[in-house]
């Protein structure tokens, strides 16, 4: 606390501390209204449209950026929802963070959607709430420690459960594991929790990412074929 004052110049009241917590779980529940509004609307909210206002949202003044997604909301419950039939495949992600939205296009372009996450740049950054009803720096660390854990900081059964609940919310049919190089507890974890959801008789994709996209063109082969095979075996 200390450090920040002195960096910004001022004083960090417990009044600003509230008042700025509460400004961030409205950004939150928004977040959350928008991911349940939008399992029924993928033709009209892509998953490039959807990275692309979750990632907003970390670097927009939080007012304003909540007056926006307020207003998206709005607009997204006024229009009927999607013909469940012939649309997208639906898939989880899960590994850590999505920034290059060219790996998102691949996936909208050969006829998928991801319909939920477990991933820093998605659901961890806004899933849960700070408690409002502690003190504000209690609050925070409370949050820290109680949010939906990664990796590095779980169990494989735990982290397995929670891929399972958010598929469950998304209807997703099938995963992608995001596994990014040099991160050994994805490295490590990622091959055990791929054969135990193929036992569950969910269709699985393992790629080894960076932050940047490499070989466009060999990953979007693998998400094709893997997407038309995953339809193919769902038809059976």
């Amino acid at each position: 606390k200390g450090s920040l004052e002195a960096w910004i110049g001022r004083g960090i009241t417990p009044e600003a501390l509230a008042n700025s917590i509460k400004v961030y779980n409205e950004g939150r529940v928004l977040l959350k209204r928008l991911f349940h509004l939008r399992q029924g609307r993928l033709s009209c909210f892509s998953s490039v449209d959807w990275a692309q206002v979750v990632l907003s949202s970390m670097v927009m003044p939080k007012e304003e950026h909540n007056r926006r997604l307020a207003e998206l909301a709005k607009a997204l419950e006024e229009l009927p929802e999607d013909e469940q039939e012939n649309g997208p495949m639906r898939l989880h992600l899960t590994g850590t963070i999505v920034v290059d939205l060219s790996l998102l296009r691949i996936i909208d372009e050969v006829g998928g959607a991801v319909t939920s996450d477990d991933l820093y740049t998605g659901v961890r950054w806004y899933w849960d709430l700070v408690e409002e009803g502690l003190p504000p720096f209690e609050g925070i660390v409370q949050r820290c420690w109680a949010k939906l854990p990664c990796s590095a900081r779980s169990m494989p059964n735990v982290r397995l459960g929670q891929i399972l609940d958010m598929m469950k919310l998304g209807r997703s049919q099938g995963i992608i594991f995001l596994t990014e190089k040099h991160c050994d507890p994805h490295t490590f974890e990622d091959p055990l929790l791929k054969s135990w959801v193929e036992k569950k008789g969910i269709p699985s994709l393992q790629l080894d990412t960076e932050l940047a996209l490499r070989g466009a063109g060999q990953v979007r082969t693998r998400i094709q074929t893997f997407v038309e095979m995953a339809r193919m075996g769902k038809e059976r």
